[in-house]
């Protein structure tokens, strides 16, 4: 018999037309979960109404998201009263008493293999190949086409005091090189010159496994004198500390999320991040000198803590004086987190003023502050 399958991933990306940053990694798992069940010739439908199973890939990046998710599993509940089953896939799989009268199953980011113990299907989850040019063609996407978004470590090994991901996330070993390797001959054979490395945090890939992110980067390079490479997400302090290993590669390395989260070091300390603004200022400078191409996107945290309009203005317009571009995104203040045990909050009043100000400059300087 014919099952039919709905995958849907219900990422920040689907919900509000001005964003720009969607979840590289669930998005990633989406596209594997469909390759999954197409490899054992399952009936993939459009419309959850049609079907069998419902599946969710979900986010917890706020509150809000969480709420719009809750939202769509009522709706889904509500018009497919012959579903039989509705799963849930990410970060919001770890909250099962929250969600326990409406979803049927949770698979979180630990233990993708549990759909195997749902489906009984021929070719297990963990022998799906990680490899899918289709993500690169995808018109509901916002990836480069001309770039392979290559999944390497779903972890970081800090601890900023507003980071909530540890809570949903357990320790995840690092992708063996091998299955690495393979993948990325797979993208060159299929054309692929631009690899994005896709992680929370690229510094922390390897620690469990005795090699470093410089490392990685070079053997990858090796495998092609035409690869050029991306960084999704990098800890500052820890380029800084293997910078002079890391610049002897950054001809070959095209763009790179550095996030600094402040431009005030007084924030920076409360945020637990283990650098000064300076440092962050050079570095970025030291990085432009050898290859003066390289994309350089930055993010900033905003409403944080004692957090004024002078700090907040400062953080916009040092933004805009670097060789940058700036996504500004709203403190989350998750209860589970240091953060929210801080004093000083800042009002919603001050929150509203922040974007309104936020908004005239994104107009007047849209190439260097987005979010």
């Amino acid at each position: 018999m014919i099952i039919n399958i709905y995958v849907e991933n219900v990422q920040p990306s689907g919900i509000s037309k001005e964003d720009k940053v969607p979840c590289l990694w669930a998005t990633l798992l989406y596209f594997r979960i469909l390759m999954y069940f197409r490899i054992n010739n399952c009936n993939i439908v459009s419309d959850f109404k049609k079907a069998d199973y419902v599946l969710l890939n979900t986010c917890s990046v706020s509150d809000h998201y969480e709420q719009y998710i809750l939202n769509r599993l009522n709706i889904i509940k509500l018009y497919n009263k012959w579903v039989k089953k509705i799963i849930i896939f990410w970060c919001l799989a770890t909250k099962e008493n929250k969600l326990s009268k409406i979803v049927d199953y949770f698979i979180p980011i630990w233990d993708n293999n549990k759909l195997d113990e749902i489906f009984w299907l021929n070719i297990f989850f963990k022998d799906i190949p990680y490899f899918n040019s289709s993500l690169n063609f995808n018109k509901n996407t916002l990836f480069k086409k001309d770039t392979y978004y290559l999944g390497i470590w779903r972890w970081c090994i800090h601890n900023c005091s507003y980071c909530w991901i540890k809570k949903w996330i357990w320790f995840i070993k690092s992708r063996p090189l091998e299955s690495i390797y393979k993948e990325v001959r797979l993208a060159i054979k299929h054309g692929f010159k631009k690899i994005c490395l896709v992680t929370d945090d690229l510094w922390s890939y390897g620690e469990d496994i005795g090699i470093n992110f410089v490392t990685l980067i070079e053997w990858i390079l090796q495998l092609s004198p035409e690869l050029i490479i991306s960084i999704s997400n990098i800890e500052p302090s820890q380029l800084i500390k293997y910078y002079d290993l890391f610049k002897k590669n950054i001809s070959r390395i095209n763009s790179i999320v550095l996030p600094v989260q402040s431009f005030n070091d007084i924030l920076l300390k409360s945020m637990n991040r283990k650098y000064t603004v300076n440092d962050y200022i050079n570095l970025i400078s030291d990085i432009k000198k050898h290859n003066k191409y390289i994309d350089i996107q930055n993010h900033i945290i905003y409403w944080y803590p004692w957090e004024t309009l002078i700090i907040f203005l400062q953080n916009i317009y040092i933004s805009i004086k670097l060789p940058i571009q700036t996504a500004f995104l709203e403190f989350q203040d998750r209860k589970w987190t240091i953060a929210n045990t801080l004093p000083n909050k800042v009002l919603w009043s001050e929150l509203l003023k922040m974007r309104q100000i936020l908004q005239k400059f994104k107009k007047k300087y849209p190439k260097k502050i987005v979010g």
